[in-house]
This record gives structure tokens, C-alpha cells and sequence, in this order.
């Protein structure tokens, strides 16, 4: 497991599972997206407000299907967001009021449920939690 204090601009890869459930929903997504575009035209709409609604959506629907998946706490949910934002361990901890080696341990929990080893992986997902 990589040091909780890393930051770097490593990919996102995710465990094999969280990737099948993410792909199922994307093509919920993709067919919605589909009939939403298809109404629009039909009933002579504004296209891009259809695409925008859509791609909402789809946002919407990814992350509902992550929070389900990867069932972080709501206080990891909190910290993966903090991290998010450039906070160190220290910074998180006085913010939340608990004490380092706690945010360091939740850390860990984290990459563990997330199957990830970087903050900089933990950061891409974190609009996933918000």
C-alpha cells in the first residue's frame, strides 16, 4: 500500500467488480440517453438541453451506482472529499477534529474498499461521493 501522504496523478483503475457494476449502469445511461435524445427530436426541442439533462443523468446515475458499490462511510465519503481538495492528514484531522493517525487509518480503510494505493487515485473518484 503506497503512503497515505503521496500525491502524484496516477489513473483511476478500479477492482474488476466496481468495473462491471459501473459498465452495467453506463449502458442504463447509454439507453436512457438514447430515448432522451430521441423525445427531444421528436418533439422539436432544443437539443443541448436534452444532451445536458442527459449527461446529468448519466453523472447521477454513475455515482448512485458507485456510493452502492464501494459503500464508504459517511465520514470516509467526508475524507475521500478532503483529500480531494489538497488537504494532508494533518489538515483533514483538525478540521474533523480527530486526531492524524485516525484520518491515516480511514485512509487506508478507503483504498482498501476502493482497491486503489494513491491519494491522487482517491481524488479522481471523489466528485463520486460528494
Amino acid at each position: 500500500m503506497a503512503d497515505s501522504g503521496e500525491q502524484g496523478s496516477d489513473p483511476v483503475v478500479l477492482s474488476r467488480s466496481v468495473e462491471d457494476r459501473l459498465r452495467r449502469a453506463l449502458q442504463v445511461a447509454l439507453e436512457e440517453t438514447k430515448i432522451v435524445s430521441n423525445t427531444a427530436r421528436n418533439e422539436g426541442g432544443p437539443q443541448t438541453i436534452a444532451t445536458l439533462k442527459v449527461q446529468g443523468a448519466v453523472f447521477a446515475i454513475v455515482k448512485l451506482q458507485v456510493q452502492s458499490t464501494v459503500n464508504l462511510s459517511c465520514r470516509q465519503r467526508e475524507i475521500s472529499i478532503l483529500v480531494a481538495r489538497g488537504l494532508t492528514n494533518k489538515e483533514i484531522a483538525q478540521k474533523l477534529r480527530v486526531c492524524t493517525p485516525t484520518v491515516a487509518a480511514q485512509l487506508q480503510r478507503i483504498f482498501r474498499k476502493l482497491d486503489i494505493t494513491t491519494r491522487a487515485a482517491l481524488a479522481g473518484m471523489a466528485p463520486l461521493f460528494s
